[in-house]
């Protein structure tokens, strides 16, 4: 309990928008690719974003989401994996509740 505190606390100091959230969902479909801590900042959320093209309104968004997640902890960075993993498997909607 105690680490996932941690965790929770770490992720809530980026401070990401509900779109940038929407970016990272959409660039993770695919799930992510395992339960470690990555040497990259960021972990496969960071690789998964590389992967996205930027294209008009959205481009500013994807940048600060890009760069928010190169610069999460290897704590965040979990928290962070572990949150879109259950949003996705949840079938949640795209809200801020959610």
């Amino acid at each position: 309990d105690l680490w996932r505190e941690a965790q929770r606390i770490d992720l809530a100091r980026t401070g990401w928008t509900l779109v940038e959230l929407g970016i990272i969902a959409d660039a993770t479909q695919a799930g992510m690719t395992a339960d470690t801590v990555s040497q990259l900042p960021g972990g496969d959320i960071t690789i998964a974003l590389q992967d996205l093209t930027p294209d008009g309104a959205d481009s500013a968004d994807l940048l600060s989401a890009r760069d928010k997640a190169s610069r999460l902890s290897a704590c965040a960075t979990i928290a962070m994996e572990h949150a879109v993993t259950q949003w996705w498997d949840l079938g949640l909607d795209h809200t801020a509740e959610a």
